[in-house]
């Protein structure tokens, strides 16, 4: 952060993703342990680690995946410019300034509606796209960043030319 540099607004990915990971986990693990118990009932305990144990696997490599998303994504919107944190172990910090951003767009599917986050998409004049994935409350950051960008465009400069 430069010095005496205002923060407007800090967006993270929802946390509601990592929650909403460990609920399908939960019921993926519960499932496999019902499936076993109504199909095998006298197959016992190895049934039960043979098929359960991979469910397990999948269940926490998902809460896993959500996780890690929700820890390595990070960014901060200022009064000049949108820094855009990437990364766990290696860190990637990416500064992207107010005056390069043509135009923000939201997408908000029924999940995401349901959940309360959504997708914020930034076009750069340099004709590239930042995406900002599971954001909470995307429409208010969608509001704040365009009334950032509202209030620096500047007015047009009128020259007379008198010949």
């Amino acid at each position: 952060m430069r010095p005496n540099e205002r923060v407007i607004r800090r967006l993270h990915a929802n946390a509601k993703l990592v929650f909403f990971n460990i609920i399908i986990a939960t019921f993926l693990v519960s499932f496999v342990a019902l499936s076993i118990l109504l199909i095998h009932p006298t197959l016992g305990p190895v049934a039960a680690g043979i098929t359960g144990i991979p469910a397990a696997l999948l269940a926490v490599g998902t809460v896993g995946y959500a996780l890690w998303r929700y820890l390595s994504e990070a960014y901060i919107l200022t009064e000049d410019r949108l820094l855009v944190r990437t990364g766990i172990v290696r860190r990637c910090l990416t500064s992207i300034d107010l005056d390069d951003i043509e135009a923000v767009s939201s997408d908000v599917d029924l999940v995401d509606r349901l959940l309360g986050f959504g997708t914020l998409i930034i076009d750069s004049r340099d004709s590239s796209v930042t995406v900002l994935r599971d954001i909470a409350q995307v429409q208010r950051a969608y509001v704040e960043l365009t009334a950032l960008l509202v209030s620096r465009e500047k007015p047009p400069v009128l020259e007379e030319i008198c010949a």
